[in-house]
C-alpha cells in the first residue's frame, strides 16, 4: 500500500522536483528509484517495454469495454426517454 507524505513547504522551495516526488511517492518508492542503474540494460529495456505493451493492451481493452457499455446505455436511456 502506497503511503503519501505531506509535506508543508514555502513557496517556492520545490524547484528542484524532488520535494514534490517525497510529498507525492514518499520515501521508500524514492530508495527502489535511487537504486536503479542508469544506463539501463538491454535485458531491462526489453522488460520495460513488454511490460507497458501489456498495460496498454489492458487499457485498451477496458476502454472498448467501457465503450460498449456506454453506448448500451445510450441505447436504454434513449428507449426509457420514449416512454
Amino acid at each position: 500500500m502506497a503511503r503519501i507524505l505531506v509535506v508543508r513547504a514555502e513557496p517556492g522551495s520545490f524547484d528542484d522536483g524532488f520535494g514534490i516526488a517525497i510529498s507525492i511517492l514518499g520515501v521508500i518508492p524514492l530508495r527502489f528509484l535511487r537504486g536503479l542503474k542508469v544506463p539501463a540494460t538491454e535485458s531491462q529495456l526489453a522488460l520495460t517495454l513488454a511490460l507497458s505493451l501489456v498495460f496498454l493492451a489492458a487499457m485498451l481493452a477496458g476502454l472498448i469495454w467501457q465503450a460498449d457499455v456506454i453506448a448500451a446505455q445510450r441505447e436504454i436511456i434513449h428507449s426509457l426517454s420514449g416512454i
